[in-house]
């Protein structure tokens, strides 16, 4: 960043006019406007009294700590990715509260401290961090949306400002934010250079077309859960519908991975199963919920277990490597743990708790439950 717009940004956050600045320094008004613009610069005597006059160090204004802050905010970047992928959600945030006192015009770093106040961890009940941050909230995606110029910032951005018109029942300003994003699946970063790499770098493409198998592959068996939640009929009597589409997920994951070298879908699994098993309670056909129970606990195991590289083997993804630490987690304990905290509340088994099955499959994966991963 040039001095010129060190000064702007000073200025502007202070409230502070150009004619004010200059009246302070003994010069003109377009002599600072001249700064600002990046036609001329400081003189080196002009420095101190800068400096002196908006409470920062001579080298903030000229940049020469910069190397050195982006040494910090990488450093920053990692550790917010190594936590989130334990579900440390309390130390994420106290990280990133931290480093956003000291870098509070980095748009890497609002955006992450924007993410924080959303979802803030210390607000597990009503009201949440997105109500009680709100006023924050709107003010930070505001700037990002009017200054930041790196796309992937400004749509973390429009998710969010989007939720929060939605919030409050800005229903026309929630559409405007959402048709801001691209129209199609297919506009994205990883299928335009798939696209690109198709007639220029067979490697490449190779390794591009296998990456957006593997995501296409789990967000549709995502979409189907969600759509059978949400869509399908029969809630708390045990739905066919709901089944047929969990079937459906389960199936397509099973088709690009014939070799069972599932690595996140294994996470997935044990959701469909899981969620399927629910269903057969709610029946209620315990036979069966037992089954998909096991199942559905067997892959939370396997997910915990795996090693942090996987490297698939079935035809259409072969040779593509899932890298586990790149998954963030709202969680700090491990699948097991969490699904078997889940099973403790739901009501379709508080008739069968006591039963010899029941007992039996709960005691066959608590070895495994983990409070840490």
């Amino acid at each position: 960043m040039s001095i010129g717009t060190k000064i702007k940004q000073l200025r502007r956050e202070r409230g502070i006019t150009q004619e004010q600045l200059a009246e302070y320094l003994g010069i003109t008004p377009r002599a600072v406007s001249q700064w600002e613009c990046e036609r001329t610069s400081p003189d080196i005597s002009q420095l101190p009294l800068l400096a002196n006059y908006f409470d920062v160090s001579a080298d903030y204004l000229l940049d020469i700590d910069k190397a050195r802050d982006e040494a910090e905010i990488s450093a920053f970047l990692d550790e917010y990715n190594r936590l989130n992928n334990l579900g440390r959600s309390i130390d994420v945030f106290e990280l990133t509260a931290s480093i956003y006192k000291r870098y509070p015009n980095d748009f890497r770093v609002i955006e992450k401290y924007v993410w924080q106040l959303y979802q803030d961890p210390h607000y597990t009940e009503k009201p949440f961090g997105y109500v009680v941050h709100k006023e924050e909230l709107y003010r930070l995606c505001q700037r990002i949306m009017d200054e930041c110029t790196i796309d992937q910032l400004r749509y973390s951005t429009i998710e969010i400002l989007s939720t929060l018109y939605q919030n409050d029942g800005l229903y026309e300003k929630t559409v405007e934010y959402c048709e801001k994003f691209p129209n199609t699946y297919y506009e994205t970063r990883d299928e335009a250079l798939e696209s690109f790499y198709s007639a220029s770098d067979t490697q490449k493409y190779t390794e591009y077309v296998k990456r957006n198998i593997t995501a296409f592959t789990e967000y549709l068996a995502i979409k189907l859960q969600k759509y059978a939640y949400n869509v399908c009929r029969g809630y708390d009597s045990g739905s066919d519908e709901k089944l047929a589409v969990f079937e459906k997920a389960i199936s397509l994951i099973k088709l690009i991975y014939e070799d069972g070298d599932y690595g996140f879908c294994h996470y997935i699994l044990g959701e469909l199963y899981i969620s399927a098993a629910n269903q057969y309670a709610m029946k209620p056909d315990y036979t069966k919920a037992a089954e998909y129970l096991d199942i559905g606990l067997d892959h939370a195991r396997q997910y915990d277990e795996l090693p942090e590289l996987v490297k698939h083997t079935s035809l259409a993804v072969r040779g593509y490597i899932f890298k586990k630490s790149n998954v963030n987690s709202g969680f700090e304990e491990n699948d097991v743990r969490r699904e078997l905290g889940y099973l403790a509340t739901y009501g379709c088994y508080d008739g069968v708790r006591d039963e010899d099955w029941y007992r039996a499959l709960i005691a066959k994966y608590e070895p495994y439950a983990k409070d840490h991963k």
